[in-house]
């Protein structure tokens, strides 16, 4: 179900996909940025919020989370052993010539990177892909390639980087992609796996 769209007429089903890309851009920002448990208990309360106020299954956003999973255990596992702390170790055993030590660091690091990447997921998925048909989303990144183009004019040294990216075939490849789904149905967008 990651990266489905559902749809529905909650808040976030009918607010703009201009204001929902810049806000999950903003969202997975604060959250690569958090630092504190206060700064990951608000992106856990917002995400939950955000989960509430789609509509959405719970059990659905979960479900999506399934591929991951593997990944940020494994992640979590080497974190917890191979980080070091400053204090003394909570576990220090030897087995078969191997010295084990899990510091209380290494646990809250594992912990963080989870809570990380099941909120990025999560909020970015459900203010995205689950609430937004993908045509919508099509129309909010055209239109907000336009104003990005001259945003970065007026940065300084950031001309030299519009030229390496092709606004303007940007535009057209999301323009082809618009008339591909123009031309679905709507139950081919929402399981885009009946074509054939």
């Amino acid at each position: 179900t990651l990266g489905q769209f559902f749809p529905g007429n909650s808040l976030l089903h009918r607010a703009d996909p201009r204001m929902k890309i810049i806000l999950a851009f903003m969202y997975i920002v604060f959250v690569f940025m958090a630092n504190s448990t206060m700064s990951y208990a608000i992106a856990v309360v917002f995400t939950v919020f955000l989960v509430i106020i789609s509509t959405i299954k719970p059990i659905i956003v979960l479900k999506a989370l399934k591929p991951v999973i593997f990944i940020m255990l494994f992640t979590a596992f080497f974190n917890v052993f191979w980080t070091k702390g400053d204090a003394a170790p909570l576990v220090d055993v030897s087995l078969w010539g191997l010295n084990i030590r899990i510091y209380s660091e290494g646990i809250w690091f594992a912990l963080k990177m989870v809570v990380r990447l099941v909120c990025i997921l999560t909020g970015s998925c459900v203010l995205l892909t689950y609430t937004t048909s993908p045509i919508a989303l099509t129309d909010g990144l055209e239109s907000l390639l336009g104003p990005l183009k001259k945003i970065m004019s007026l940065i300084p040294g950031m001309s030299k980087m519009e030229d390496k990216i092709d606004f303007d075939e940007s535009q057209q490849r999301l323009a082809k992609y618009k008339y591909i789904m123009d031309s679905m149905t709507l139950e081919e967008q929402e399981n885009p796996e009946i074509i054939k």
